[in-house]
């Protein structure tokens, strides 16, 4: 089964408008809601799904007023407190791009049983096409020497 951006769109429950953007976003540009999805493409897809969700990182600054017993009664100071470093988990606490990145391997997975199963198809029929062909060469040489006479 051949994916296009709307059937991933159910899968991923957004709208066809936000996966076009998640594929620009990922490098595919030139796709709209008819517009079928490779195997690659899917890829990317889900590469860039997977660094979405895990990429949550922000500056704090916080600004101070000056009192009026301070010397420098003039200006803001800008205090920039030093980020936290987390240590990532394989799970992330956000259920919803969990989700979301589950239903995205299962239109992968999808994806490559169809494309798979395409491939299986096309040999068996090119093995097809050259047994008939065999068969066909061999009945005109049985043919031809029925065909001759004796000497």
């Amino acid at each position: 089964m051949a994916h296009t951006v709307e059937t991933l769109s159910k899968l991923l429950k957004k709208t066809p408008q936000e996966v076009v953007a998640i594929l620009a976003n990922a490098g595919i540009d030139g796709k709209s809601a008819d517009s079928e999805i490779s195997g690659e493409e899917r890829k990317i897809l889900m590469g860039s799904l997977s660094k979405r969700s895990s990429s949550k990182s922000g500056m704090s600054v916080s600004r101070r007023e000056p009192s009026k017993s301070s010397p420098n009664a003039g200006g803001i100071k800008v205090q920039v407190k030093k980020k936290r470093v987390k240590k990532s988990t394989p799970q992330s606490n956000d259920p919803t791009s969990n989700e979301a990145a589950l239903k995205a391997q299962e239109a992968l997975d999808a994806g490559r049983n169809a494309d798979e199963k395409l491939l299986a198809q096309d040999a068996k029929r090119q093995y097809m096409v050259r047994l008939q062909k065999e068969q066909e060469d061999a009945r005109k040489v049985q043919k031809e020497t029925a065909d001759k006479p004796s000497e």
